[in-house]
């Protein structure tokens, strides 16, 4: 009774309820992805413990925006999943608090509120180096290799 009580009480959230809209959605991130190469996107991210900030400087050919938004996603426990309104504090130059930085090895979505672009990439936590996330300029359509957005 107690194992039964326990699962039934303690069941996992491995599987995202919205799948459906989740395929759905999976040619709008395609397009976000070919934009983010097209404008040539970069971000740097440092994340910092003391302050308990995130800051990115983005680089690249996209319009102004007033707000990015920072997802942090963790393999199969969406307790840890985070996200982050990250506000200007000049035109390159984002910032948010971290009330909480999750520990361990995380996913990461980068994009603007209107979700014209975004960048990827995975990152262990804590981390004391700057995050470089890029879109996929450099890729050799060729030999088949790619730049990877992963970084550690």
């Amino acid at each position: 009774m107690i194992t039964i009580y326990i699962a039934v009480t303690n069941q996992p959230k491995l599987v995202n309820n919205n799948y459906y809209q989740e395929g759905l959605s999976i040619n709008e991130r395609i397009k976000q992805d070919q934009s983010a190469t097209k404008l040539s996107m970069q971000a740097n991210l440092s994340f910092s413990e003391q302050t308990s900030k995130v800051n990115v400087y983005l680089i690249g050919n996209n319009k102004p925006t007033d707000t990015l938004v920072l997802s942090i996603f963790a393999s199969g426990d969406v307790k840890q999943d985070r996200t982050y309104t990250l506000k200007p504090i000049n035109t390159n130059l984002f910032s948010s608090a971290l009330p909480e930085l999750p520990k361990g090895r995380f996913y990461i979505t980068l994009e603007p509120q209107q979700r014209e672009w975004r960048l990827l990439g995975e990152v262990i936590l804590p981390r004391k180096e700057t995050l470089v996330l890029f879109s996929n300029v450099n890729s050799n359509e060729n030999d088949g290799t790619a730049s990877s957005p992963i970084n550690e």
